[in-house]
């Protein structure tokens, strides 16, 4: 089982088991090919992980650590001054750097 982080599905992507809801619906079964919009859909309903054939890293090319660091970084954008905030990006950007998915370009 590849179960990648949704940030890191990449159109092209084909779902190896149904993806579901929180609630456990099932939004898209297995098989299917994942599109942008597709993609966009599963977040907006707050799927966090899918079920892909493969790695999932990317159908079409391996994902840029320093973009994805620099979206990560602007996330926490306003929380400068939160130390626990600055903890969970510090954690965050780590994890992304060491990540096997995540390849530098």
């Amino acid at each position: 089982m590849a179960l990648v982080p949704i940030e890191l599905v990449r159109a092209g992507t084909t779902t190896r088991g149904g993806v579901c809801n929180a609630a456990g619906i099932v939004l898209v079964q297995a098989g299917v090919v994942l599109t942008e919009p597709l993609i966009a859909r599963l977040r907006k309903y707050g799927v966090r992980h899918v079920d892909v054939v493969g790695d999932g890293a990317a159908a079409e090319q391996p994902a840029d650590t320093e973009k994805l660091v620099a979206e990560a970084k602007g996330r926490f954008a306003g929380h400068e001054q939160d130390p626990l905030m600055m903890a969970l990006q510090d954690t965050i950007v780590a994890q992304l750097k060491q990540s096997p998915i995540v390849r530098a370009s």
